[in-house]
């Protein structure tokens, strides 16, 4: 028993005793470098501040601001799109009362001239022409704006601007009343001043020859010989009560010109089907 526990004794304190440490099979440690390690490059924040100049550096003064959008406002785009409306359906009557022959006319230039009637006119008369022209309800503020449009249209569209190298342009409007009827001095002065027209009175009943002189006469020289006659013959008579002419004479330059040197000779086709030789030429 004694023997039994001392192999015991013996075997429990080998089992028991530190053994001796082997060397792992792990990766070998690493062994640091002997090169120097470079530098790092110094952070361009941490570059010393550059040296402030003794003198202000000049700061150019800010330009002027930039023109606001001018406003527009509603009864102006109303007018505008009723002037459209106006316009080309007046355009296409024209062509058509043509027939096949040629046609010029002014649809601004009709509208300019309604709406200096329309100044004049009072009542039924007055709301019918302001609605023909678009203008609504055809009270005072609708006759306000119409002479305000006709006014821009002819101050500023119908402009002559020859002299700036523009289209040479001459634009006479005007209204003639018999004898009899007096004009009131408002609408004489807003003829003159808004619409850049003239009102004034002529013996039709009369001397209906002398009036239609006297309106070609004025014509003439508002367009600066332009356009020298206006009335035909034989167009007034006695029973004429008023004339509202409008005259217009345009002369402007192709934005593209042509090679006159090109020109050779080519069938054009007319409306009605038949062709006619006529010289063409070719833009440059």
């Amino acid at each position: 028993m004694r023997q039994f526990s001392s192999l015991a004794a013996r075997a429990l304190r080998r089992s028991t005793a530190p053994k001796p440490q082997t060397p792992s099979a792990g990766p070998k440690p690493h062994k640091r470098s002997s090169a120097p390690k470079p530098k790092p490059k110094p952070h361009p924040s941490s570059s010393p501040p550059s040296p402030v100049p003794d003198t202000p550096v000049p700061v150019p003064a800010p330009g002027p601001p930039a023109p606001a959008p001018m406003p527009t406002r509603p009864w102006e785009e109303a007018l505008d799109a009723a002037q459209r409306a106006f316009c080309l359906p007046l355009a296409g009557r024209v062509l058509a009362a043509a027939g096949t022959g040629n046609a010029a006319v002014s649809p601004a230039g009709v509208h300019a001239a309604l709406s200096l009637a329309a100044a004049g006119a009072r009542g039924a008369t007055r709301r019918q022409m302001l609605a023909t022209l678009g203008c609504g309800g055809g009270g005072r503020g609708a006759a306000a704006d119409a002479a305000n449009v006709a006014s821009r249209v002819v101050k500023r569209v119908l402009k002559d601007r020859a002299k700036s190298g523009g289209p040479r342009l001459a634009f006479a409007c005007g209204v003639w009343a018999d004898a009899s009827t007096k004009l009131s001095t408002e609408f004489v002065e807003a003829a003159g001043g808004l619409y850049s027209s003239v009102a004034k009175t002529a013996d039709f009943k009369d001397k209906p020859e002398d009036a239609a002189e006297q309106i070609n006469s004025w014509v003439n020289k508002s367009t600066k010989q332009t356009i020298t006659s206006l009335l035909p013959d034989g167009l007034i008579d006695q029973n004429t009560g008023l004339v509202l002419g409008s005259a217009l004479y345009f002369r402007g330059r192709w934005l593209d010109k042509a090679d006159t040197g090109k020109t050779a000779e080519e069938k054009f086709y007319c409306l009605d089907g038949t062709s006619v030789v006529v010289p063409f030429v070719e833009c440059s």
